[in-house]
């Protein structure tokens, strides 16, 4: 279903603007994002808590999508991931990537840069070890926003926020993690 969306948002932001990378935000807009953060979580087995935990992230972001009314509104696929290092159960350190995928939009409150602008969307969020075998992902509903200063065409500073409960059942045991974030990047995109 993540797949036909993807393809379908695509798609229509192509066809609907057929003058896309000329410099307006109407139109096809493809960006990406780095920074740092930081991700704190806990987890819950059968209903019992963990600790709160607080770590250090690196922050990546991608967008895809399309560009509206008079350059100021943007809708796009927006996935955001933060990895960390953390110390499992076992006592290994493990990497971690806590994401949200989701529909997202971005107003800017002037149609050209420089500009200030917010951000926001709902989707699904996700947790898992990706470089740990047999390590299967978790999935629960995420949200995430943001503020940003674009200072110059393409390229913004911003502040963001992410939130998700991703959780799995395991031999009839509940395990849900929930998990915060907040970033400070750079983005760049392209319209």
């Amino acid at each position: 279903m993540k797949k036909l969306f993807f393809i379908v948002l695509v798609i229509f932001c192509i066809t609907h603007h057929a003058t896309a990378f000329d410099n307006k935000r109407s139109g096809f807009v493809i960006g990406g994002l780095g920074g740092i953060g930081l991700t704190i979580w806990n987890q819950s087995v059968n209903g019992f808590d963990t600790d709160t935990e607080t770590d250090f992230s690196v922050h990546a972001a991608f967008r895809i999508g399309g560009g509206f009314n008079g350059d100021t509104f943007l809708l796009y696929f927006w996935n955001v991931v933060n990895w960390f290092s953390m110390e499992n159960v076992l006592g290994d350190d493990v990497v971690i990537t806590s994401g949200v995928t989701a529909l997202g939009f971005r107003y800017y409150f002037k149609p050209t840069a420089p500009s200030f602008y917010i951000n926001a969307g709902l989707g699904i969020s996700s947790w898992t070890a990706p470089f740990e075998e047999g390590a299967e992902y978790w999935w629960g509903f995420g949200l995430m926003g943001g503020v940003g200063y674009e200072f110059t065409p393409h390229w913004s500073m911003e502040f963001g926020f992410m939130w998700g409960n991703p959780s799995d059942e395991e031999m009839g045991i509940t395990l849900q993690t929930n998990a915060a974030a907040v970033s400070l990047g750079i983005i760049g995109l392209a319209y």
